[in-house]
């Protein structure tokens, strides 16, 4: 964890045999996750989720039995919903996606998904989405399957995030595709020379800032445009970025070097 204000690390929990592949903030501010696993064989080790105080305190570990891809908390940061799997020679192994407590780390409800979930993203609204080889939005009060959502180009849905007003939904498999809450149609599709392998919507929702196999660059959310390329042909990817919250105009990416930036305007 690192203080933006002065670019130093504010906090460091190191785990042993962990593979952590997802990180998540609730909206309160009080407490983080991380989540990750891996199979060796038969077995998965360390598939868990582990809720952490904003000091540290390990709080609560949730169990799964297979790799946890993806988290991501609710609008409200009272629930954690948790997207997991990985394909085996026998099958898929713990394809699900999980709706959890933040107060007590009780499971609250499962819904068995037809693939691994890769790409977990709540709405404003309170409505659950998932990625996969398509995108599926759920009730997560009942469960309920609400609307199948397609892509057109590249693989599985590897991203996915909700614009702030809740009326589009942005994902990527390479290629980024925005459709229509309201009805699920496509509403665009565009795809980078250096492809897209995550995206995160400015404030305003005008902006979509992606990473890729070797750059970071702003598109319009309009028309697909680029509006700035910020980095090119690094030797190493970029693998996240997110937008600085509250209407701020800057936002972070982080690479496989291990390296964090915070990009803004110019002074």
């Amino acid at each position: 964890m690192w203080r933006v204000d002065e670019g130093q690390i504010a906090l460091a929990i190191r785990q042993q045999l962990r593979f952590i592949s997802s990180v998540a903030w609730s909206p309160k501010g009080t407490q983080f996750a991380d989540a990750g696993g891996f199979v060796t064989g038969d077995e998965c080790v360390e598939c868990t989720v582990r809720l952490w105080s904003s000091e540290g305190e390990l709080l609560q570990t949730l169990e799964h039995s297979g790799p946890i891809n993806s988290i991501a908390y609710s609008p409200d940061g009272d629930r954690l919903a948790t997207g997991s799997g990985v394909f085996l020679v026998a099958g898929c192994l713990d394809c699900a996606l999980r709706i959890w407590s933040t107060s007590d780390g009780q499971l609250l409800r499962t819904i068995e998904h037809p693939d691994m979930v890769l790409s977990v993203a709540w709405s404003p609204d309170g409505t659950l989405a998932t990625g996969s080889e398509a995108v599926r939005i759920w009730s997560p009060d009942d469960g309920q399957l609400l609307e199948t959502l397609h892509t057109t180009v590249g693989d599985a849905v590897t991203s996915l995030a909700f614009s702030p007003d809740g009326a589009r939904l942005a994902g990527t498999t390479g290629a980024a595709h925005i459709w229509s809450v309201d009805d699920g149609s496509l509403l665009l599709v565009f795809r980078p020379s250096d492809g897209v392998g995550s995206l995160a919507w400015s404030a305003d929702g005008t902006l979509l800032a992606t990473s890729t196999l070797g750059s970071v660059a702003v598109f319009s959310a309009d028309d697909g445009s680029l509006v700035q390329q910020l980095v090119q042909r690094l030797a190493m990817p970029y693998r996240a970025v997110a937008w600085q919250p509250g209407g701020g105009c800057s936002f972070a990416s982080g690479s496989v070097s291990g390296a964090v930036q915070v990009w803004g305007p110019s002074p």
